[in-house]
This record gives C-alpha cells, structure tokens and sequence, in this order.
C-alpha cells in the first residue's frame, strides 16, 4: 500500500486542531454560563438510579419511543453515529500511516465492521424519513427558526455515513482481501455498481477526505447547533429528578432575598442545562393543551428562548454587568403565555431529553406573584379567600363539614380515635355543590365495606395547592404547616382523599414540612375492597362509560388502572377509551390554579376535553377528581349536552350497583 504524502499529516493535524479547537472553545463557553446559575439543585443522590436513567433514558432512548415513528428514524441516526464512532480512530490514523487498524481481536473486526454498514444503510434511511417529514409532511411543531439548522445537520449526518461507505468500497478495491469485503456488503455492493471502474487509490484519498472533513466540521459546528443535546441530552438524563414529580421545589422564605426567577442566571444550572439538552422536537407545545386550545403558551420557546437568552446576555452576565438587560418576560416568555399553563405535567412527560418545564413556570409565576404583586384579579381574589376562610369558594370554614350531617361521621375531634383512616375531604369535597354528592357517596361506600373513618370537619383547611401551583409559595408554607400541625397533633398515620390535588399535596408535598403519612386516592382504596370483597357490586349498570384521567392523578402519581378497575367490575358496563387517555390524556383545563382563572383566549381547555369525550359516544364519562367533575358539569352545559352525556365520580357509579 502506498506511503502516506508527507503533506498530509501536516494538513490533517492543522485541521484537527482547528476544529477540536473550536470545539472545546464553546464548550467551555457553555460550561462557563451554566456555572453562572446561582440556584443549587442535589442531583446527585440515588446514584445507582441515575447510572439507570443513564442507560436506559441516555443511551437506550425510551422516551424517544413513545412517537413510534419519529422513534424508529432517530435511532437509526442515533445508532449510526454511536457504531460508526468506533471507526473514527482508525480511519483519521490513515492520514498518519496507511494500512493502521486499531488493537482489536481479529475475530471482532468482521461483524464489527458488517455492524457498521448496516447502521450507515439505516442511517441514510432515518435521514430520508427525516427529510421527508419536514418537507413533505411539514408538521406544525417542526416549523419554526431551528429548521434550517436541522437541515444542515442531517446533511451533515448524510454526507458522513455515505462517505464511510464509500470510502469502504475504495478500500476495497485497493486492498482487495485485505479490506474485508465479505463483512462489508453494501461497501462491495457500491464498488461493482458505481465505482469500480474509477482509480481506488485516487478515490481512496479522496472519499478518505471527505469523510474526516465532514466528520471533524460536525464535531466544530456541533455546540453551535441543536445537535448540542447530542452531548447534554446524556447529563440531562443522569441529572433527572429523582424527587416526586408532583413536588414543587420549596423556597426558604428567611433567606431568600428574591422570590423566583426574572433573570436566566437566577435559574440552576440543571434548568439552564435544559437549553442546550433540547432537540427542538416541538413534542412538548405538540402536547400542552394550551396551547392546542389557542393560549400565547409555548413549552418549547421558554427552553429554547431561555438557552438564546443566555448566549446573547453571556458575556454581561460573566462580568457581572446585569443592569438594565431584558428580563424573562421580555425574552423568554409573556406574562399571558405563563399564567395559561395547567400545570399538566405533559410537557415534561413528553419530553424525550427530560427537560423539566413546569417548574421554570412555577417560579417565573412565583417572582410576578411575591415579588411583584403580580396575578389575575379573579385569582387575587381567590387567594383573598383562601386566607380569610381557608377555602377558594370563600364560604365559612366552620361549614366544612355540613355536608356530613345526619350521616354519623365522626370527627377526630371528637371520638374518631380508633379511624384506620382520616378522609381528607378537600375543599371541593366540602363545599362545591356537585361534588358534596360525591363525598357522600365515597363516605356511604366506605360505611357499607366496614372501614373505619373520621373527617377533621372545621379543622381542615386548603391543602395549598392552588396557592402554590399560582406562585404564592408564602400562603402555601403556612397552609402547609397549619395542616401538618393539626394532623400530627391527631397522630394521623393513613389518609384517603378523593381529589388527586390533595392527594399529591399530602402525599409528595407534605414531607417537606415534616408531614409523613401514607396517602392513598379513593380509586385505589375503592379497588381494594372490591378484590376484597367488601363491596359487591350487583345492579347492572348498562351504559358506556368513558374515563377521563385526571392529570394529578395520572401522570404525576402513575394511577391509572385503579379508576378503570372499579369501573370494569360494575355490571352490564361497557367502557370505551377516548384517543387521549392514560399517560397521553388531555387536561380539564383546571390545574395549575386556572380552575380560578378566567379564559377568554382562544377555545375553553375543557370544551375541546369535551369533545373527544363525544367522540366515543359514551353516555357517561367517568371522573376521579372533583376539578375534573366541575370542568366536565360546564363544559356538558355550555355545549348543550347536559341531558346527552352524564357526568359522575367512580364512586357514585359504584354506589349505584350496591
């Protein structure tokens, strides 16, 4: 085989230099702006967890899978690049001396290399199928600023996986035997049909440059591209949090001098990481109801926006020179877009980079509310109420627990000692009329199976839920810590509620302000005494029922084959998925505190929940939490369908079977 020219080492090295150079430049860069978050995260226990989440939400990709298609196209490039990176050594070594090959075992060299083939062959698919989507198919989430440059990288990923195989069928017919053609079938395929005829030592050197060319110009653009989670995307994935997804991060009120973020560098560096992690794959806005309905709300523009906003204000903010900059709400997100969140974690469940964008709106929403005074009037209002009454209806808190009279319910007040269980009856529970009928429900099921129970009646007070999901962590702590009072002072050990928001409040959220319980959801309680055999249900039911899966409940605490359990056993039932449903469900349009908030933007979250609801042309739909139940009451009545599709809570159906 032929010498190496003695130009091209000097020439190789030049340019591998530069470009490695660059390389680490920005990245050194990057890494010096996300220092610059002044918030501290410990994301670095449960470390056997996080090598877990490694593996199997790094490298495996699981979330990428949960849209089949785009799935299958992206591990095909994925794979490719992870295979053919094993070549890169030995093939820029040629520049230096011809004929090198890495110290491997002869027996791997073969399906090694046949390995690399096929993932190339793959490759070049997954890139037609990504080429074809965006410029044929052209979806809406694709369509935005960043398309250009995920053209250029996937000409880029194009051009490298040709010229492997091309560069290959040169090698062949150089070297003949010696190249390996029989592990090399596409590589052999391209040399009898294109180039065969051409000089392979000319070729050789010039597919050999094309190819380190490409590739080391990738590795120099790279940081400057969205192809940058191609390296954070994996630090995103060992840095996933490992607390509860429904647990809201808590603010030390003493000393804390601000409250939430306005600023980009007042974020940790895990949030700002978020940026440079995100593949712009849009499945996050593709997702949020808000946005589906017509809200300014856009999940993947506050992570994107977030990531510009910090390179362009980089250089002031590494020299402290913050004054008079854009705030967030300037060049992040407005004020409209974050006040239209839900809250409904589907962003973030999406997400196939475990970008976290739910909590950034927390705490955007937190500095409008306690730094700058800063809500809805309808909402301000709310918050008036809840701190006079300790309830966002405004009602009496002494009438908590009228809704329990005549029905011989003890208080733990009174002569509840011996309760198994407290029934944590909410606010909805205890004063929404239409959801008073579902608590009675739920306490006559739980009389008739034998369970002993005791409400707190006057001595309940508002979760905080909807204080802190609005920002007013403040209301929130002292509701927080006026509850865990009272039921430490009970000895409270097991709790059942029938609304997801308490339950994902006392489950997740109390155990910051030491409140330890073992919380469970009435659907899950409900689905043990049926297998117990404590409830019987008999009367046949005979309707279609459809479940709509409450976002708290679901996706934030993982329950959804309880409610559909209690559902399936009543007899002479027929249940019927809607096409959103389980872990892809669609928000009421209740959480996030928006049950207090006017919508006057585009089309009501819960009139198009209504609607997919009609599509399964069921009689009833079923609920398992009281904001769902109110949403699924207006929407029925302001659409004309009141008398058409019943509304009710698993457990009057249940009841109505006994």
């Amino acid at each position: 085989m032929a010498s190496v020219p003695s130009w091209v080492p000097i020439a190789l090295t030049a340019f591998l230099a530069a470009c490695i150079g660059i390389f680490l430049h920005r990245l050194w860069y990057v890494v010096r702006l996300l220092r610059t978050g002044k918030a501290r995260e410990k994301r670095w226990d449960h470390f056997s967890e996080r090598i877990d989440a490694l593996i199997v939400l790094g490298f495996l990709q699981r979330k990428v899978y949960r849209s089949l298609p785009v799935g299958v196209l992206h591990s095909f490039i994925f794979w490719a690049f992870v295979l053919l990176g094993t070549s890169v050594v030995e093939i820029t070594a040629q520049g230096y001396a011809r004929g090198w090959q890495l110290p491997v075992p002869l027996a791997l060299n073969g399906p090694l290399y046949f390995a690399q083939e096929l993932v190339a062959v793959l490759a070049i698919v997954g890139i037609g199928m990504a080429l074809y989507r965006r410029y044929v198919v052209r979806p809406k989430k694709l369509m935005h600023e960043g398309f250009l440059d995920a053209t250029i990288v996937l000409m880029f990923i194009l051009g490298i996986v040709t010229t492997i195989l091309l560069y290959n069928a040169a090698d062949i017919g150089l070297r003949g035997s010696g190249a390996s053609p029989e592990w090399k079938p596409f590589s052999s395929a391209l040399l009898s049909v294109s180039i065969a005829r051409l000089d392979p030592a000319l070729w050789w050197w010039v597919f050999w440059a094309a190819h380190v060319a490409l590739l080391f110009s990738f590795l120099a653009y790279i940081l400057y591209s969205k192809h940058s989670h191609i390296l954070f995307a994996l630090f995103n994935a060992f840095w996933v949090n490992m607390e509860p997804k429904g647990a809201i991060k808590p603010i030390d009120l003493e000393k804390t001098e601000t409250f939430g973020v306005h600023r980009v560098e007042q974020l940790s560096l895990r949030q700002l990481l978020d940026g440079f992690a995100c593949t712009e794959c849009g499945r996050c806005t593709d997702n949020c109801p808000a946005n589906a309905t017509g809200k300014p709300l856009d999940p993947m523009r506050i992570i994107t926006n977030m990531r510009d906003t910090l390179l362009e204000q980089g250089p002031a903010i590494l020299a402290g020179k913050t004054d008079g900059l854009p705030d967030m709400f300037q060049t992040v997100h407005s004020e409209e877009g974050i006040w239209a969140c839900t809250t409904c974690y589907a962003c973030v469940y999406e997400c196939p980079v475990m970008i976290e964008h739910v909590p950034k709106i927390i705490d955007m929403r937190r500095h409008m509310v306690l730094t700058e005074g800063k809500m809805p009037p309808e909402a301000m209002e709310t918050m008036r109420k809840i701190e006079q009454n300790y309830n966002p209806w405004g009602i009496g808190w002494d009438q908590r627990g009228k809704w329990a009279e005549g029905m011989g319910i003890p208080t733990l007040a009174e002569d509840g000692h011996d309760a198994e269980y407290l029934f944590w009856v909410g606010c909805a529970g205890s004063f929404d009329e239409r959801n008073r009928k579902v608590t009675q429900a739920f306490a006559r099921l739980l009389q008739k199976a034998g369970v002993k129970f005791a409400v707190l009646g006057a001595e309940e007070k508002c979760t905080g839920d909807p204080a802190r999901r609005i920002g007013n962590e403040y209301l929130f702590q002292m509701l927080a810590k006026m509850n865990v009072e009272t039921l430490d002072k009970h000895g409270v050990k097991k709790i059942v509620t029938a609304c997801p928001h308490c339950f994902n409040t006392l489950k997740n959220e109390y155990p910051q302000f030491g409140g330890n319980y073992e919380v469970i959801h009435h659907s899950q309680l409900l689905a043990e005494l049926i297998d117990g055999g404590r409830l019987k249900p008999a009367n046949p039911v005979a309707k279609t029922v459809t479940h709509h899966d409450s976002c708290y409940l679901g996706r934030y605490n993982d329950i959804y084959d309880e409610p559909r359990h209690v559902l399936e056993v009543l007899p002479q039932i027929k249940t019927v998925e809607m096409g959103r449903c389980r872990d892809k469900g669609f928000c009421c349009g209740a959480g996030g505190a928006r049950m207090w908030m006017e919508e006057t933007v585009g089309e009501k979250v819960n009139h198009r929940r209504l609607s997919h609801i009609m599509e399964t042309g069921a009689d009833i739909v079923a609920t398992a939490c009281p904001y769902c139940l109110i949403m699924m009451d207006d929407a029925a009545k302001t659409k004309n369908v009141d008398a058409q599709l019943e509304r009710a809570d698993i457990a009057e159906l249940l009841e109505r079977t006994l």
